[in-house]
């Protein structure tokens, strides 16, 4: 999934605000966020497994497999048999290893709901002890206002929620629930940053044929009432087969597009199986990097099958998952 765009509602630049809310919440220092940020700006350029950063810049966590929406757009749908979890014991070592290796950003909520991980307010207070950046990704319909600050509490950094539509008629369309009751929710946080001086909060729009038409819309509705509005390029989901294994061949296609991902040289990503792979666009397939109960995460990220999908960014041939995403097509 492509993001076409970010706009930001402060006349403060966001990357200053983050800088503020770390230095206030978790003493980091200028010069340590300054250099945090090199180091993920120099992920955006790198483009051989030769001077990728020593260890990830970012982790992204699935809590459960399961969501309270079934968004048409969402590969979660697609979720056969049984429904995983990550215990909270699992998840308090992953986060170990990450603020062991000096990891930046660890995001919860990849894909599937976090909210309906029973231990994820105690998760995200931890993590935050121990994680400078910690992000929350919510569809937010599970948060009641009231219970807003419980969140704010546990020190998160961000919160992202998607919204995928301006009005009731397409927010049901997509996603079956009840935007005001979000709304609220999105409001109550940006009244608790007035106080705390966080989280950020973004919201999203994944562009899509039922939605396209409300993009300008939804921008000018949030543009000014939060930190941050991403839209996003939805793609096919064509390629979430039985894929055999990766490696730099001519087989593949050559992108048609001249956009770098950065995911291969700065992501790792981990499923509530325990699997550890490069990003969401993995979900389904056997291609994976290993396992969080047999691999620590810097195994995956050193491991020669991942150097293989950095080469195949030097070569400009890829495999069919990353060659799908970086089109970026809906069908």
């Amino acid at each position: 999934m492509q993001t076409n765009r970010l706009k930001k509602r402060s006349r403060i630049p966001y990357e200053d605000m983050l800088a503020n809310i770390l230095k206030n919440d978790r003493n980091v220092s200028d010069e340590q966020f300054k250099k945090a940020r090199k180091t993920y700006q120099d992920s955006l350029l790198c483009k051989s497994k030769d001077n990728i950063p020593k260890v990830p810049t970012t982790i992204n966590i699935e809590l459960v497999n399961k969501c309270n929406y079934a968004c048409k757009m969402c590969y979660t749908v697609n979720h056969l048999g049984v429904k995983n979890q990550l215990s909270k014991e699992t998840l308090f070592s992953i986060i170990d290893q990450a603020s062991d290796l000096g990891i930046f950003t660890v995001m919860f909520g990849m894909g599937s709901e976090a909210t309906l991980h029973p231990n994820l307010l105690e998760v995200l207070t931890y993590a935050c002890k121990r994680i400078p950046d910690v992000i929350l990704f919510t569809n937010g319909s599970r948060i009641k206002p009231k219970d807003v600050c419980k969140y704010v509490e546990t020190g998160v950094t961000r919160i992202c929620i998607s919204l995928d539509a301006a009005d009731q008629e397409i927010y049901k369309l997509i996603r079956g629930g009840n935007l005001a009751e979000v709304e609220k929710v999105i409001d109550e946080f940006m009244s608790q940053q007035t106080k705390f001086g966080r989280p950020l909060v973004r919201v999203s729009f994944c562009n899509q044929p039922s939605n396209e038409h409300q993009q300008e819309a939804f921008s000018e509705k949030w543009i000014n009432r939060v930190d941050s509005v991403e839209i996003q390029k939805c793609r096919s989901l064509d390629h979430l087969s039985d894929l055999e294994a990766i490696n730099s061949s001519s087989k593949y296609k050559t992108i048609s597009n001249t956009n770098h991902c950065i995911r291969p040289f700065s992501y790792l990503s981990i499923w509530s199986d325990g699997l550890i792979s490069p990003c969401c666009s993995f979900h389904g397939t056997k291609i994976k990097l290993g396992s969080i109960y047999e691999n620590t995460l810097q195994d995956a990220w050193t491991s020669k099958f991942y150097n293989n999908i950095r080469d195949e960014f030097s070569y400009n041939s890829l495999n069919p998952i990353c060659n799908d995403c970086m089109n970026g097509t809906f069908e």
